[in-house]
């Protein structure tokens, strides 16, 4: 009997310092924030989005996904099998961020307002948008998806007194998790609560929305490329039209074969098959046009007594 599985074995300090006891730990992340072209003049200087979100980005989630299937009941008997057929991403990603106090003051809520206002038409920094902003019949339409869809939303996970080494195709895995975002922008930003109660640190929990992520950094699989499959001999094996091209020019040379498509290369039968159309027109015809025939009208000619002596084509 073939053997099942690896046979236990004792496991020595090393492993378990290697594993058990060299856990990951979540306080160790870092977000990037792309900035978008209607956002650009905060790229420069000490307002950047990376000096402050992802400073004050306190809790994140790394994004998730699932494989929807369909069952599959004929192929084996008393066995319903579930088949993959397309990869499903969660498309929604939480953020937490601490509000700071100082300069540049509660960063987190102005940059995704202003995100989603964009987004939504707005301008309140204009005076003429906001004159529509408190007018009672305020509309809104909404700016075109690819001004505001942007890619390069990173989530990085590490862990700490990590050097960090870039990838190379040496490393197989490092010891730095990365998730790039695709397409990706805000959709929400939740309520704040604020009371006079227990002093607390105002948070500000932002969602947002991506097509998919890229997950960079993972193990190495090797995808067989499709072979040719072994023919079944009950079989009949088809074959391309280049295939049947070249079968009929090694048989029968670059021309049409003799009497192929009801060609004959005699020109005793073509004259036969002439006359044989010829004969079958004038027994249903007459030696004449038929009336109507190619725009051709036949006027019988008459003689003094009224009789049809002949006809006249018009």
């Amino acid at each position: 009997m073939a053997k099942l599985g690896v046979t236990p074995t004792h496991k020595t300090v090393d492993d378990l310092r290697n594993t058990i006891l060299s856990p990951s730990l979540v306080p160790y992340f870092e977000v990037q924030f792309p900035v978008p072209s209607f956002l650009s003049q905060l790229n420069s200087g000490a307002s950047s989005p990376y000096n402050y979100l992802t400073l004050l980005c306190t809790e994140a989630v790394l994004p998730g996904n699932n494989l929807i299937t369909f069952n599959v009941d004929n192929d084996y008997t008393g066995v319903t099998e579930k088949m993959p057929h397309r990869k499903v991403y969660d498309q929604n990603l939480q953020l937490t961020f601490y509000v700071n106090a100082e300069e540049d003051a509660y960063y987190p809520i102005r940059f995704f307002e202003s995100y989603i206002s964009y987004i939504a038409g707005e301008d309140p920094t204009d005076s003429d948008s906001l004159d529509k902003l408190r007018n009672s019949n305020y509309f809104y339409k909404m700016s075109y998806p690819d001004e505001y869809m942007i890619d390069g939303l990173l989530i990085k996970k590490f862990e700490k007194d990590e050097k960090f080494i870039a990838p190379t195709p040496a490393r197989e895995v490092n010891k730095e998790l990365c998730y790039e975002f695709i397409r990706s922008y805000p959709t929400a930003i939740n309520s704040m609560p604020l009371s006079y109660g227990s002093v607390d640190v105002l948070k500000c929990t932002v969602t947002y929305s991506y097509i998919r992520y890229v997950q960079h950094n993972t193990f190495i699989t090797k995808r067989l490329k499709p072979g040719k499959v072994q023919t079944i001999s009950s079989v009949v094996p088809t074959h391309s039209t280049d295939e049947l091209v070249k079968r009929d020019v090694r048989n029968y040379g670059d021309t049409v074969p003799g009497g192929a498509f009801g060609i004959s290369n005699s020109a005793t039968s073509a004259k036969r098959e002439v006359e044989a159309q010829i004969h079958k027109d004038q027994s249903m015809y007459g030696d004449t046009w038929p009336a109507g025939s190619k725009a051709i009208t036949k006027i019988p000619i008459r003689n003094r007594r009224g009789r049809i002596v002949g006809y006249k084509t018009k």
